[in-house]
């Protein structure tokens, strides 16, 4: 008697440890599946935001850039290689001060905005 309650005891155990981990095992693709999506509507937004702002910006000063770019930050500007940055984008612009480009922080393009000039 007293064997055949730990097997059954140890039985239901190990049945709900296994159900406990398949729970687990599919939250867990369920997240990443969610994680994933919005991963991929951020990437298009901002893509989409980046190339608004470059339609936008075209030929305003870097005066009118800082000041709009401030509106919407408290992160201080800075310049480095070649832009000034304003949180996560670096504004590009010519010797004569007019805006030329944009950069995130994270470049998928093959040459980056953000250099020095030579």
């Amino acid at each position: 008697m007293k064997i055949r309650t730990i097997i059954v005891t140890l039985s239901l155990l190990l049945v709900g440890s296994n159900i406990f981990w398949l729970y687990r095992t599919v939250d867990s693709a369920v997240t990443r599946s969610y994680m994933e999506q919005e991963l991929y509507e951020l990437n298009g937004s901002n893509t989409q935001a980046i190339g608004m702002l470059k339609e936008a910006l075209a030929g305003k000063t870097k005066q009118n850039v800082q000041a709009m770019a401030a509106k919407f930050t408290d992160l201080q500007p800075f310049e480095k290689d070649g832009c000034l940055w304003f949180g996560w984008y670096g504004f590009k612009f010519s010797k004569s001060e007019i805006f030329v480009d944009i950069a995130p922080t994270q470049e998928s393009q093959n040459k980056p905005v953000c250099e020095p000039d030579l």
